[in-house]
């Protein structure tokens, strides 16, 4: 990959890095709900980045991303910031934030080294 062109691909993954520092769960918003926003903002970044590596031609390239593993090391970090709060409090806007900003951070960090 050409130096602009990693360069470009650098920029595009931060920006969805940034993006997560923005997320949010709507207002008295259920613990179920909560969980399937969680999800759904997992599959959206994966959606996201694999979208950026395909148009720089790199889609085959995410294979050897284990995505499994760096989502266990986001939500084990985030978790131990949180300490021993129950679920339902543990799930609020910040552990959203964190788990997100952490699970882009790790997938572009293994992509760009």
């Amino acid at each position: 990959m050409e130096s602009q062109d990693r360069s470009l691909l650098q920029k595009e993954l931060q920006q969805i890095v940034r993006a997560t520092e923005k997320l949010d769960f709507p207002w008295m918003s259920t613990l179920n709900d909560r969980q399937a926003i969680l999800q759904a903002e997992k599959r959206n970044i994966e959606a996201q980045i694999e979208t950026r590596m395909t148009s720089h031609g790199l889609g085959a390239a995410l294979n050897d991303i284990n995505f499994a593993d760096y989502w266990e090391q986001a939500d084990t970090a985030a978790r131990k910031q949180f300490g021993d709060l129950s679920e339902r409090q543990m799930l609020n806007g910040f552990y959203l934030q964190e788990v997100m900003h952490r699970y882009a951070e790790l997938i572009t960090n293994a992509i760009l080294l």
